[in-house]
């Protein structure tokens, strides 16, 4: 799949509870790849330096090593994701 053809639809965004705010999460994202692919509960956070960034469900193993449900398998796809959904949450003002 090349990246002009990614495109990212029915973003759905489910903002966290006030409390959780202190931690940088601002909420969950639902998306669809392609019309083919829903992925779900994509974290929206607030990094330390002030931007908004996407990271992708994780488990963590009995020795504390987080392994992703799923991810973008290059950093330009991630790029491609990220950008795509924050601007669309920016858009809707859900996000700053």
């Amino acid at each position: 799949m090349s990246l002009d053809n990614l495109t990212i639809t029915d973003i759905k965004f489910h903002p966290c509870a006030r409390d959780l705010r202190s931690t940088g999460l601002r909420g969950w994202a639902t998306i669809t790849v392609n019309d083919e692919l829903i992925l779900d509960s994509l974290q929206v956070r607030r990094t330390l330096d002030g931007r908004s960034a996407i990271s992708f469900p994780t488990r963590l193993d009995a020795n504390g090593v987080a392994h992703p449900y799923y991810r973008a398998a290059t950093p330009a796809a991630r790029s491609a994701i990220e950008s795509q959904v924050l601007a669309e949450l920016a858009s809707r003002g859900w996000i700053s």
